[in-house]
């Protein structure tokens, strides 16, 4: 189960969708029984920003194992991609670990 984020305290290129649905619509989200792909959309109505998702996961774990199989990495001037878990709590006294 996830939440799909929509808030950019950056106010990055990231047009952030608000759901499963509508991400799905826009091709930004694929999911199939084995695979999970997330990818950077087409353009939104809001200049320069690309639609895209930024998910949250509605559970915790004390630990975990994550692995990452990437077929296409994005690069260019102002790309940044990355995964990253964040710790109970308020950001940032809570920590972070982003993997890039």
């Amino acid at each position: 189960d996830f939440n799909f984020l929509t808030h950019d305290p950056n106010n990055g290129a990231s047009h952030f969708l608000g759901s499963f649905e509508e991400a799905r619509t826009a091709g930004v989200v694929e999911v199939d029984p084995s695979n999970a792909v997330l990818r950077a959309g087409p353009r939104s109505g809001r200049e320069f920003k690309r639609q895209t998702v930024k998910v949250g996961t509605k559970k915790a774990w004390k630990y975990f194992l994550a692995m990452l199989k990437f077929s296409h990495v994005p690069f260019g001037c102002g790309v940044w991609p990355a995964f990253f878990t964040l710790g109970q709590g308020r950001w940032p006294m809570a920590g972070e670990m982003d993997i890039l």
